[in-house]
């Protein structure tokens, strides 16, 4: 929600919550916040809080205490992004982060961020950042600093 709004909360019939949201010129507005909203919520608050953990679709669907389609169905109509896809993200940016600043093998990023498996991490570096882990180390800071130039 952007900085200029503030929201108050009242909870209706137990499940479902009302928020009330103020805009910056002073309306009113008010919805229904849903429990699987809810649970996408605190699913996205772990996500970014425990991004080291191996969080499966099943890890998160089991603490949102849905079924993992569901669950995947409705995260993806709440955040625009699957679950996977949403995870991915920030592991992959502490992943440049830890390349480009520290001396750790790739195997150590792979598990720092969250992968079991350094094959998935480095399939899933490459394909987001168009050059293998240790590739990346060596060339992708002019990369992204080109990058930030067209910008």
């Amino acid at each position: 929600m952007p900085n200029d709004f503030t929201s108050r909360e009242r909870s209706v019939h137990g499940r479902d919550r009302q928020v009330f949201v103020s805009g910056a010129g002073g309306a009113m507005a008010q919805c229904t916040v849903t429990g699987i909203e809810r649970a996408v919520e605190r699913s996205i608050h772990i996500m970014r809080s425990e991004l080291s953990e191996p969080l499966s679709m099943d890890d998160m669907a089991r603490f949102a205490m849905y079924s993992k389609f569901h669950f995947s169905r409705e995260f993806h109509r709440i955040a625009g992004i699957s679950p996977k896809h949403f995870l991915s993200a920030p592991r992959i940016q502490e992943a440049k982060r830890l390349l480009l600043t520290t001396g750790m093998m790739v195997t150590d990023i792979s598990r720092t961020v969250g992968y079991s498996s350094v094959g998935t991490f480095s399939l899933l570096f490459t394909n987001s950042k168009g050059l293998p882990p240790s590739m990346y180390r060596q060339f992708g800071w002019l990369r992204d600093a080109e990058y930030r130039r067209e910008k």
